[in-house]
């Protein structure tokens, strides 16, 4: 599996920022530091925990957001952490606004979402 980062432009209650983050597999989240989410108003509605891809576990706020990437608009949920952490999005996050994500190549493309 290919690394990669993606830029794509998020937005909440109080602001907006373009952000660069860490494309991750099996992810259905944008995972924040606190201080970007505060920064922008994300949502908040939850707290749970979560498996580390690194190993280990953290507890972390749940919220939603919006995000603009490749010219498609649409709601994103956040998991947001404590740490001093790089952005990282989870390729379900991408694929729900209809992009098809090859992390062997490390490749976006377009594609027509499924009802």
């Amino acid at each position: 599996m290919r690394e990669f980062k993606v830029e794509f432009r998020i937005w909440g209650s109080r602001g907006e920022e373009n952000i660069e983050a860490q494309v991750v597999d099996r992810s259905a989240y944008l995972v924040l530091p606190r201080s970007i989410a505060d920064r922008i108003g994300v949502m908040t509605f939850t707290r749970q925990e979560f498996d580390l891809r690194e190993g280990g576990s953290v507890e972390a706020d749940v919220g939603f957001a919006f995000m603009e990437f490749m010219g498609k608009r649409g709601p994103v949920n956040v998991a947001i952490l404590d740490e001093d952490i790089k952005p990282r999005i989870g390729i379900f996050a991408i694929t729900g606004l209809g992009f098809e994500v090859d992390l062997e190549e490390g490749r976006i493309e377009e594609r027509m979402l499924r009802l």
